[in-house]
């Protein structure tokens, strides 16, 4: 979604537009109690631990590209640039060992911890970059 928002702003519309508010308040109001988003491709009743964190990587991404679409200064930096590739690197290889791991491939285990942990060092520097360079401006 949040690659969304920002080919509406590359259309023209600003930041306050309607439709982007309105999907910037939908992510909002969707996000379950613990901060997850619920998953969206099982049906009702059908629950998934996997699913639910899936769908809350989409999200919390779509809202990482909200944020850095508001402060164009911190998506500049090195430091979104690290975030970026990490995360992009090390997501695949998360999900892909994690779905190995959960179909019975025991010895997938550290490469999924070391995946998640990248994943992690992706995300604090997301956070480095924006108590650094979007703080001032909230």
């Amino acid at each position: 979604m949040g690659e969304f928002l920002d080919s509406l702003k590359s259309f023209g519309l600003a930041e306050n537009h309607p439709l982007i508010l309105k999907g910037v308040n939908y992510l909002l109001a969707t996000q379950n109690p613990d901060g997850s988003w619920a998953a969206t491709t099982r049906p009702p009743g059908g629950n998934s631990y996997a699913q639910r964190v899936s769908t809350t990587g989409w999200a919390t991404l779509a809202l990482a590209g909200v944020i850095y679409h508001l402060h164009p200064a911190a998506a500049q930096t090195r430091l979104a640039r690290l975030h970026f590739w990490i995360h992009n690197l090390s997501l695949p290889v998360f999900m892909i060992s994690l779905s190995y791991y959960l179909l019975g491939h025991a010895a997938l285990m550290g490469v999924v911890v070391a995946a998640a942990l990248l994943l992690l060092v992706g995300l604090g520097l997301f956070m480095l970059n924006i108590l650094s360079n979007v703080r001032h401006s909230l």
